[in-house]
């Protein structure tokens, strides 16, 4: 369609223009015969001319458009780029999310020491220096290299609602750090630390059969 259109503007143009076609032989031969009447047509052909309308001008918008095939590269660079960017983006994002992951592990540790049973400093002294003097009467546990697994935390639970005191020896060979330990065995138990020494630990946790029972014994004093 393109083709066609600017063949005909070419095919006007060139009439408009009056591009004479080259002279042949016989022409040149008929040439002095013909002068007169060949200047009386020129005139004529003048005439007609001017007194045609002027073409519009023709405004070609085709270096304007993109080529499918540059089209194609320049969207396939570009999402090269988009690929680059979103790459760069996300390693931000990883660097950030590696940032925000430490602060998620201490903003948990601060909700698991506050969301556990709340003591005052006091009251943790007066509990260790109990418990220290119970010595071997004090019930001792161990938490091994298989770690806080759901058969240690059941039984800390059952010792802790007949004692409400109880012993913990954490290994060298238990997996992870020591206090994260004692905060996972604190969350799990309900239970509080009272006090430490090197590797072993205290918990408390009043029994809440023991609680209902002297509830129970108040009313009926009352």
């Amino acid at each position: 369609m393109a083709t066609a259109k600017s063949s005909t503007l070419t095919n006007l143009i060139h009439h408009l223009l009056r591009h004479r076609k080259p002279t042949s032989p016989v022409c040149l031969f008929l040439r002095p015969f013909s002068v007169s009447l060949l200047g009386r047509k020129s005139s004529h052909h003048a005439w007609i001319s001017s007194s045609l309308p002027l073409p519009r001008p023709y405004i070609s918008f085709s270096p304007l458009l993109v080529p499918k095939s540059f089209s194609s590269v320049d969207e396939s660079e570009q999402d090269e780029d988009n690929v680059s960017l979103v790459a760069s983006l996300n390693e931000i994002n990883d660097d950030g999310q590696e940032d925000g992951s430490e602060l998620t592990m201490v903003s948990m540790r601060e909700n698991r020491r506050s969301s556990a049973l709340e003591l005052s400093a006091k009251e943790k002294r007066k509990l260790a220096s109990y418990a220290h003097h119970l010595g071997d009467k004090l019930k001792s546990q161990l938490v091994g290299k298989s770690g806080v697994t759901d058969s240690v935390v059941l039984s800390f639970v059952e010792t802790l609602e007949k004692n409400e005191l109880l012993k913990v020896k954490i290994h060298r060979t238990c997996p992870g750090e020591l206090e994260d330990m004692i905060l996972r065995l604190e969350e799990a138990t309900g239970s509080v630390s009272v006090g430490q020494i090197a590797r072993t630990v205290i918990l408390y946790r009043p029994s809440p059969t023991k609680l209902k029972a002297d509830e129970d014994k108040k009313r009926n004093e009352e």
